[in-house]
């Protein structure tokens, strides 16, 4: 669910459920953005939302009316249905487990859709730019164990019907949320961050700092780093010259799970490391 709440009293003043009845982990537990933009000639202050379902969803942020969702990742089946003019959300009730030893594949997996990645907006192409995971995963009802010595997660699955990509980053228009472009890759992306330059940049869970075209998708250069790209990136200026700086390193759960699904690529765990680029005039 997303919550809008009074900053004085802390009433709620509206709220709305993306995924209604939550049987698979399924959160939205990411940053929203806020942006002020025109939709359709009127001035709206937005409220965009992005969660493991995979769903970009945009709101009106001062009175809740729903505006539009886009579906980023290729393939799911949470949802048997969400109607793009009111936002009504009809679940898949076929995947919710009914007794012990039910098995369902649920498609985005428990890493996404989006985990821990952060999106970002561009106020300049007035775009949000996301990235997600191409991934599923089998959830089995199994009995509680007293003492149990932990969850056996299973293996992620490929999407049904899709290529072996799990990386994806989706450019989505703010207005109308029309997807701009798509880049696709084999291991899975980490956060990103979008210049006023017309760049956006993104590491990956394979250890390579991507920098791409922020109007066209178009890949303009890569360099590997000394571990998978687990950190936020962030951009400042000293002294009139802009730099580029993002923490690698300190493998999580998520990271070593989802590389799973690309053996070939050798993902090193590496020590946590500060990366610090500059950017040319």
């Amino acid at each position: 669910s997303i919550l809008a709440l009074d900053a004085d009293s802390g009433d709620i003043r509206w709220f709305y459920q993306m995924l209604p009845r939550d049987n698979f982990d399924m959160d939205h537990q990411g940053n929203p953005i806020l942006a002020d933009i025109t939709i359709a000639g009127e001035p709206r202050k937005v409220v965009y939302a992005l969660g493991k379902p995979g769903i970009l969803w945009a709101f009106d942020r001062v009175t809740g009316e729903y505006l539009w969702y886009q579906q980023l990742v290729e393939h799911q089946n949470l949802y048997e249905s969400i109607n793009r003019e009111t936002g009504e959300i009809k679940i898949n009730t076929n995947l919710i487990p009914k007794k012990i030893g039910d098995s369902s594949l649920v498609c985005p997996g428990m890493r996404g859709g989006r985990l821990f990645q952060t999106n970002a907006f561009n106020p300049l192409t007035n775009t949000i730019y996301s990235t997600v995971s191409n991934e599923c995963n089998y959830f089995t009802v199994v009995p509680l164990e007293t003492a149990s010595a932990g969850v056996q997660y299973g293996e992620l699955q490929y999407m049904p019907e899709t290529s072996d990509n799990v990386g994806r980053i989706s450019a989505t228009s703010a207005a109308t949320g029309d997807t701009v472009w798509e880049y696709d890759q084999r291991a899975a992306l980490g956060s990103v961050l979008t210049t006023a330059g017309d760049l956006v940049f993104v590491g990956d869970l394979h250890r390579y700092f991507h920098a791409l075209n922020a109007n066209t998708g178009e890949h303009l250069w890569q360099i590997p780093l000394s571990a998978p790209v687990n950190g936020y990136p962030i951009s400042y200026a000293v002294n009139g010259k802009q730099y580029v700086a993002v923490t690698v390193g300190g493998s999580s759960a998520g990271t070593l799970h989802l590389a799973r699904m690309y053996p070939e690529l050798k993902s090193r765990s590496g020590s946590p490391v500060l990366m610090v680029f500059t950017l040319s005039e």
